[in-house]
């Protein structure tokens, strides 16, 4: 059905200028790329949306493939937040904001884990909470992320063009963290950067709460003449996959017999998580991850995307479960997090990853 109930009241229909309250179902609650959402199309009736229709398609397609894209951004977000929040690997005693910084001091008894829950009751404001979470986490971001976008966006040739990795300098002018008695702060800083079909450019930005920059859509240009100091450098969508596993095999197998095993887990728990939406995908009756963001119906959106959040949320949250039942991993620990001697599942992950990586090329 090309018409839905507008938000606006009666007004002037595009192509008749009868009095109605339908309007554009395709891009309605399409947003504006600084806030809020463009102005509803009204139409009296279908044959009139038909009538319209070449006039109107073309800011129309913009707008939808638009609505897409931040619709895309909020699931990515929501789950990466609820991820790092659940994963964090600093023990924080206590947070002290001193004008242009974040003092962090950490727990020196306290071992790093994986299983550590982010200390959100030492904040005393959004803000503040969003750029200690997602310090140093942009290429976690990143790798968290990436067969979600793969869903989002690559399983769908109607909104976006291309998907690509982009490392750069952000400089020293951001309100950062500062840990007390830890190396300096982050100066390189990875995001996507995605071309939709209608040559709009945007920047997904996950972890930019860090410098203070808390909106995670950016158009293309802005975000380069604000937040880009520098050095650039783009790859493709799986670059960051690819680096981030290959360290983590690396922290496995060090040769000073100091073993890692944190980003293992990681990459366990992303990949049980990407399973998991894959299978809510197939479910007799399920959509495709784009399919869902691209729901004209509002609450049908809402609807499909708290299912998928859910999902999702849930498989981590029972994988955890069972790793620490099945004593592959202990709760308190050095930063391995891994009940000795190594379990054998680990070894399994860590051929799979191998195999992974060779998958990328």
């Amino acid at each position: 059905m090309p018409l839905a109930a507008g938000d606006s009241g009666r007004l002037e229909c595009a192509h008749c200028h009868s009095l109605t309250g339908l309007v554009c179902a395709s891009c309605k609650e399409s947003p504006l790329v600084h806030g809020g959402t463009v102005p509803e199309t009204p139409y009296c009736s279908d044959a009139c949306w038909e009538r319209h229709r070449a006039r109107h398609e073309v800011d129309c397609t913009k707008w939808k493939q638009r609505r897409s894209l931040f619709r895309a951004a909020y699931i990515m977000r929501d789950l990466f937040y609820h991820f790092a929040m659940r994963h964090f690997s600093t023990a924080i005693s206590r947070v002290v904001p001193d004008g242009n910084e974040i003092r962090i001091y950490e727990n020196p008894i306290a071992p790093e884990s994986v299983f550590a829950d982010f200390p959100a009751n030492e904040f005393l404001n959004c803000d503040d909470l969003l750029t200690v979470l997602t310090y140093h986490q942009c290429t976690e971001s990143l790798f968290f992320t990436t067969a979600l976008v793969e869903a989002l966006f690559y399983d769908s040739t109607e909104s976006t063009k291309d998907i690509r990795v982009l490392r750069h300098n952000v400089g020293t002018k951001y309100r950062t963290p500062l840990y007390v008695d830890q190396g300096p702060r982050p100066t390189l800083h990875d995001i996507w950067k995605i071309t939709l079909r209608n040559d709009e450019v945007y920047v997904l930005d996950l972890a930019g709460a860090q410098f203070g920059n808390n909106l995670i859509v950016v158009p293309w240009q802005e975000y380069r003449s604000t937040r880009i100091n520098g050095f650039e450098n783009e790859s493709d969508m799986f670059a960051v996959r690819k680096e981030y596993t290959e360290g983590a095999i690396k922290d496995a197998k060090r040769t000073d017999g100091e073993d890692e095993y944190r980003n293992v887990f990681i990459w366990q728990f992303t990949r049980t998580m990407d399973r998991a939406l894959k299978a809510w995908e197939e479910r007799p009756g399920g959509l495709k991850l784009h399919e869902i963001i691209s729901l004209d119906n509002f609450t049908d959106w809402q609807t499909k995307r708290q299912g998928l959040l859910d999902q999702a949320i849930n498989s981590v949250a029972n994988e955890r479960k069972r790793l620490i039942k099945e004593k592959i991993i202990r709760l308190e620990d050095e930063a391995t997090c891994l009940a000795q001697p190594r379990h054998s599942e680990v070894d399994g992950w860590i051929e799979e990853m191998k195999e992974e990586i060779a998958s990328l090329g």
